[in-house]
């Protein structure tokens, strides 16, 4: 959700360039407006969104799993000159190369392909919205990097419920078992395949849908 309250919008709450460095050090994401937008919008609050603007490079930081003297963490500056601190709880990236869970690696990527969740202590909820001067998540990057980024802040949209959601043809073959085999597939392609995808025995009729 971005700032505008739009689902799937391109309006991020803020912006942070990374450069790559290549070094390890500290990187603050300004988090001040949607800190505010989840206690002003009771229930909002699901998390963290991360995504690279740029479509060009990926910033690798250090996940909660990394036994630090600085965890990933959430300041929040008050008006009364108080400085709160919040713990990340739980974090992941979404990565299109793989199919496990990747919250338990110690790297977090932000990429092009490849957004990160994160979820914070929900104690900081129990604030006074305009008593929030500054609210910031600090992270720390690995020594290798792959190119300047542009970070964007989005929040999470809530899960729908188990009624609302469509299921694909997927649903019903675990681990894609004879997924070929539904009339619905045009094409279908194993990674360990010798053919090529169109000289498959399993797409010969392919052609015939070009006009459906």
């Amino acid at each position: 959700i971005d700032r505008n309250g739009e689902l799937y919008g391109n309006a991020a709450f803020s912006i942070t360039h990374v450069q790559d460095l290549d070094t390890a050090r500290k990187v603050s994401l300004d988090l001040t407006s949607l800190v505010k937008y989840w206690i002003k919008n009771p229930d909002s609050y699901h998390g963290v969104y991360l995504k690279e603007e740029s479509g060009k490079g990926t910033t690798v930081f250090e996940s909660s799993e990394v036994k630090s003297l600085e965890p990933p963490h959430l300041t929040i500056q008050t008006s009364q000159n108080e400085t709160k601190t919040y713990k990340v709880t739980r974090d992941t990236a979404l990565s299109t190369t793989s199919h496990r869970s990747l919250g338990h690696d110690e790297q977090l990527l932000v990429g092009s392909n490849t957004p990160a969740l994160i979820a914070i202590d929900d104690k900081l909820l129990t604030l006074d919205s305009t008593e929030i001067m500054h609210a910031r998540l600090n992270l720390t990057t690995t020594t290798k990097q792959f190119g300047d980024t542009q970070i964007g802040v989005f929040a999470i949209a809530p899960l729908q419920a188990p009624g609302e959601i469509e299921r694909g043809i997927a649903w019903d073959y675990p681990a894609d078992q004879n997924l070929a085999e539904h009339p619905d597939v045009i094409i279908a392609e194993q990674f360990n395949a010798q053919r090529g995808l169109f000289n498959s025995s399993a797409n010969t009729d392919w052609q015939s849908h070009l006009d459906d």
